[in-house]
């Protein structure tokens, strides 16, 4: 992963649930920050909230909670994020992977 370039590097602010990548990809990073009330952010391998879970993360009321991985999560279906009403935003970081089946 050394070798890598942050061009390589896809990353969005999310305020909305929303899918991120509708491919293979690796996600890498996940900051919440919440309102004024604790939140939930739910990560999905998939295009929608009915895709595999990949993490739940819960924000204290008014803290950023970080999620750093040893290595980057392998989401074969797609990157969704679904975010509760106590959400000010969440920052993801991921890579889009190549579709062996499409080649794109």
């Amino acid at each position: 992963m050394d070798n890598l370039k942050s061009k390589e590097y896809a990353w969005k602010w999310v305020t909305a649930s929303r899918t991120l990548s509708h491919g293979p990809c690796e996600m890498c990073y996940a900051m919440i920050t919440s309102a004024a009330a604790a939140s939930t952010v739910t990560i999905y391998d998939g295009e929608s909230a009915t895709g595999d879970i990949i993490a739940v993360l819960e924000g204290p009321a008014t803290i950023s909670q970080q999620m750093h991985f040893m290595a980057p999560i392998f989401c074969n279906k797609g990157l969704y994020v679904a975010l509760d009403q106590n959400v000010t935003g969440v920052l993801i970081q991921w890579r889009e992977l190549m579709n062996e089946e499409t080649g794109e």
